[in-house]
């Protein structure tokens, strides 16, 4: 369980990190305490945002997750996420706080294939939660994401 808390800890603190530099109308990249996130959105109170961590060192290196935040909405319970893209469309089971984590990001099919899809597309939107989906750009996804999922973890 101390595990757990320490991993959380750095994750929130990656998180905060990013959040200060993320830019509403491109995908930004941060590294911090061992997490590296890939982001897109407005982490400003009342916005919208798109994240997808990998943990490269720390508690759980190897590890990955992707977060949701749509302003107003928070989910009583665990809430599906559709990510839609022009190369196609990935569903996740977004917990109470909108993430979703993974053991190994080398080894999740539906993470390898959201970041594959986002890494190559025109277009994004993402229904979670009421209302209609939130739409976010793809400008500096394809340069920061690459080809590999989590680069740097399978290069260790």
């Amino acid at each position: 369980m101390a595990r757990l808390v320490r991993f959380l800890a750095a994750t929130a603190a990656a998180c905060i990190t990013a959040s200060a530099q993320a830019a509403e109308d491109r995908w930004t990249f941060d590294f911090g305490q061992g997490v590296a996130e890939y982001a897109v959105g407005s982490f400003a109170p009342g916005g919208n945002h798109l994240a997808l961590s990998c943990a490269e060192a720390g508690v759980r290196p190897g590890s990955a997750s992707v977060s949701v935040v749509r302003a107003g909405f928070t989910p009583a319970k665990p809430t599906d996420a559709t990510f839609v893209t022009d190369r196609g469309k990935v569903t996740l089971r977004l917990d109470a706080q909108g993430r979703a984590d993974f053991a190994s990001g080398a080894a999740a099919p539906k993470f390898r294939t959201l970041w594959r899809h986002l890494a190559s597309a025109r277009s994004l939107r993402v229904a979670y939660g009421p209302g209609e989906p939130m739409q976010f750009p793809t400008s500096g996804a394809a340069k920061l994401l690459g080809t590999s999922v989590c680069p740097k973890q399978l290069a260790q």
